[in-house]
């Protein structure tokens, strides 16, 4: 493999992002841009400068039609659908769902995720799928459900070998207690309790099982979605984008941050010699 420049990866990004595009549209998924990529697309409508990933989410039931659907539809050739279930040796349990792209390599900033690489598993660039869920306009009871985040990011950090002591001890508590297809039953039930009372829940945020959850916003400000340019292409974001992005950044999200507060999750790109777009 040869090392690329970040400009390169996010080609190879957004190619992805159009094979994800064509079969959502195909199959009537909804999608929608999230986090950093939402964000450079509605400042000057391309990447932000230093980010090495794309981020959407769908909705529960979108989501989980989407990971049945991408199993047939994705060109394998070009790309991995990976999840728990179809790559053994990932245990990202809070972030569920990556479309990898094939022949290419990803070194995670240890400044992030700290020795937390699995030579094991597909560590080719990157696009994250996010499930949302829909929960109840009272925030004790949305925050009691997204409490459930926590027992998957133990989970998660079982697998990590650079720990605090209390993290350490922590999550192998969890992991030993909590077995992960108890946590997925959990998570069914749960999931199909709050996405089936939609009228009671109107609020969208991440699924149960991200630890992402600051953004909290109603329905209405989501849907219907509409499309805006990003990198040449034409893309899904939510109906009131101002809204989402004050949500998740504040009121001066327009405005990048200073160089030493900039999120840069990774620092080695590689690829095969063999055209890869």
């Amino acid at each position: 493999m040869k090392n690329i420049e970040l400009s390169e990866v996010q080609q190879i990004l957004v190619n992805a992002l159009k094979h994800i595009h064509s079969i959502c549209e195909k199959h009537n998924i909804k999608y929608w841009l999230d986090s950093g990529t939402l964000l450079g697309a509605v400042r000057n409508n391309k990447f932000i400068s230093w980010d090495d990933d794309i981020d959407i989410c769908m909705l529960r039931e979108d989501f989980n039609k989407f990971l049945v659907i991408a199993l047939s539809e994705l060109d394998k050739d070009k790309y991995f659908l990976q999840t728990c279930n179809t790559d053994p040796y990932y245990k990202e349990y809070d972030i569920p769902c990556k479309v990898r792209v094939n022949n290419t390599y990803i070194e995670e900033s240890k400044k992030i995720f700290k020795n937390n690489l699995n030579l094991k598993a597909h560590n080719g660039f990157f696009i994250d799928i996010f499930p949302c869920d829909k929960y109840p306009n009272n925030k004790f009871l949305r925050d009691f459900f997204q409490s459930i985040s926590v027992i998957y990011k133990a989970k998660s950090l079982f697998f990590r070998k650079s720990l605090t002591k209390k993290a350490f001890f922590s999550s192998r508590i969890i992991h030993y207690i909590i077995p992960i297809n108890l946590l997925n039953y959990l998570n069914l039930k749960v999931t199909n309790y709050l996405n089936n009372n939609s009228k009671k829940h109107p609020i969208i945020s991440k699924g149960i099982e991200l630890p992402f959850h600051k953004g909290n916003i109603p329905y209405s400000e989501i849907f219907p979605l509409k499309k805006i340019l990003f990198e040449g292409s034409f893309f899904y974001v939510p109906k009131n984008t101002n809204y989402y992005l004050i949500s998740l950044y504040g009121n001066d999200y327009l405005t990048p941050p200073d160089i030493n507060n900039r999120l840069v999750h990774s620092s080695v790109f590689k690829k095969k010699s063999k055209n890869i777009s």
